[in-house]
């Protein structure tokens, strides 16, 4: 039940963002996928002492994961690193040898996978799910994690540390996660081990959908300019308060979020937080029109919920925060209104300070993220 405004906001965007938010049994597919090619390829995870390696990175590790455009489909990132030094081989020869064993394994599944090569990664594609695979090395001057890639335009090896990277994001949201994780296990009478790690979902995992959700729409129709998720991540990790309440953990990201972008040597710098070097802008040096459009997108998401707040009525609240966000926040203020009207025949509405409109009142909001019946609504 809701007692303010901000939490009425709050509920619109978590309802909007379960919508979009990958299903239990799409999770469970692109596990199944990944680990058959594991299985094929003789590699094993992060945590074991192989020669071949296959793990998850980008959204997908970091539980940031929304619902693709109508003409995309859902993805997942992997990186395949090689125990090999760079004087043993060449990234050519990485490539192709990461090639061909990708190939081997689409010739040899009866699940109609093709296979295509991208400037960085090879992309296993099936209906509606596509899996794009990084070929990679360890780099012992970044150790543990620290990876060096293959990338056909560049003639240098490319650093970076997608393990490190979650950690450090996962890192900014600890506390809040040890938290709901134990709800999560007291409402099911279960040990705290026993609640998967990608069940509980976290404010910021929660801010990061709503962002990209944002930039989505955004940039519909502008796909080149559109700021990558890494970044937007990076950006929001950094600027993120530790709010429990989604919208003031967005809003609040949205007034900071470009402190973050810097300039080295005339340079614009958005720096990997645990590999400096790594710079996630690296593309606006040739392209200074996807800074100018990154500026021009956060503007413009500040505006959209410094409005949305202004709102008077859930009425107003719902269109506003529609047009910048997608149908699904009407698709949520549906479900909150029947929570409103099976909360008036109980005699619980109360206005809501600063809206104007009939929030339900005393009680707040359940920590925990409770499993919802939006998955698959167009």
């Amino acid at each position: 039940m809701l007692d303010s405004a901000e939490e009425q906001l709050a509920a619109l965007l978590t309802g909007a963002i379960a919508q979009l938010d990958i299903s239990p049994d799409m999770y469970r597919q692109a596990v199944a996928k990944y680990q058959s090619v594991a299985r094929f390829l003789g590699a094993g995870d992060e945590k074991e002492d192989k020669d071949l390696l296959i793990y998850p990175q980008g959204s997908f590790r970091l539980g940031t994961v929304i619902r693709p455009a109508p003409d995309s489909d859902y993805d997942i990132d992997l990186v395949l690193r090689v125990s090999a030094t760079k004087e043993q081989t060449t990234q050519a020869n990485l490539k192709q040898f990461a090639g061909q064993r990708l190939g081997q394994y689409a010739a040899h599944s009866s699940t109609g996978v093709r296979l295509k090569e991208g400037s960085r990664c090879w992309t296993l594609r099936w209906p509606s799910f596509h899996m794009d695979v990084l070929p990679a090395l360890p780099s012992p001057e970044n150790p543990p994690t620290g990876i060096w890639l293959t990338d056909r335009d560049l003639y240098l090896w490319q650093c970076s540390d997608p393990i490190g990277f979650a950690a450090w994001f996962h890192d900014q949201m600890r506390d809040q996660f040890i938290r709901r994780r134990a709800l999560l296990a007291d409402e099911r009478a279960a040990q705290i081990d026993d609640v998967p790690v990608w069940e509980v979902k976290t404010t910021l995992q929660q801010a990061v959908q709503v962002l990209k959700r944002h930039r989505d729409i955004y940039f519909a129709g502008r796909q080149s300019l559109k700021p990558p998720s890494i970044l937007v991540t990076t950006v929001a990790g950094l600027a993120y308060g530790r709010e429990d309440n989604l919208f003031e953990a967005v809003l609040h990201i949205a007034s900071h979020m470009t402190q973050s972008v810097k300039s080295r040597n005339g340079v614009i710098w958005v720096a990997n937080p645990v590999l400096p070097q790594e710079n996630f802008a690296d593309k606006w040096r040739e392209h200074p029109e996807r800074a100018r459009a990154f500026f021009g997108w956060v503007a413009q998401l500040q505006r959209d919920l410094n409005e949305a707040a202004g709102c008077r009525g859930l009425d107003s609240v719902v269109d506003r925060l529609e047009t910048s966000f997608g149908p699904e926040v009407r698709m949520s203020a549906q479900d909150l209104g029947q929570t409103y009207r099976s909360s008036r025949e109980g005699g619980k509405l109360a206005s809501a300070a600063g809206t104007g409109g009939l929030v339900v009142g005393s009680a707040r909001p359940a920590a925990a993220v409770r499993p919802h019946k939006f998955y698959g609504r167009a």
